[in-house]
């Protein structure tokens, strides 16, 4: 079951969002009954099983390296036995000593995957990593605005 966290409570980092979704202390257990935000709106097909177990949204870019990024986001919500899902929001070309090139993904491009996510799965939380231009930003601004009780931590610093 996800955890109700409180409005004002801002989480830095993923583990920080993990530990809050997974510690017992002080947190409000609720199910999909409660908490409209965090339901699918719908499967196409299949029994919805992995649907209605918690995710985390992740939206960030993508490392080649697996240095940074959704795969290192994703390794670290696995490592703490969460699901993911995913909207990426660049695609970089890099080595763990140097970026060569960033392309990033149209900001509506982003919008719809996040939508596809919350419409697919309970996101219990949202992880926000490389927002790269102004357009970015605001379009996941607007997504997060519709589901305005799920927790968001965003990126410390890269």
């Amino acid at each position: 079951m996800p955890k109700s966290i409180p409005e004002t409570t801002l989480y830095i980092g993923i583990s920080d969002l993990i530990n809050a979704l997974t510690e017992p202390v002080g947190v409000l257990l609720i199910g999909p009954a409660q908490c409209s935000a965090c339901r699918p709106r719908g499967m196409a097909s299949g029994n919805g099983a992995m649907a209605m177990t918690p995710h985390v949204l992740i939206v960030a870019g993508s490392d080649s390296s697996g240095g940074a990024g959704i795969a290192r986001d994703i390794e670290t919500a696995s490592a703490f036995g969460l699901r993911s899902c995913l909207a990426v929001t660049a695609v970089t070309v890099q080595t763990h000593a140097a970026v060569e090139r960033i392309e990033q993904m149209p900001p509506k491009l982003i919008a719809a995957q996040m939508r596809a996510a919350f419409a697919a799965n309970m996101v219990a939380a949202v992880k926000i990593g490389m927002l790269g231009t102004k357009a970015a930003i605001e379009a996941v601004g607007s997504v997060l605005a519709d589901y305005s009780q799920v927790p968001v931590a965003p990126m410390r610093s890269a």
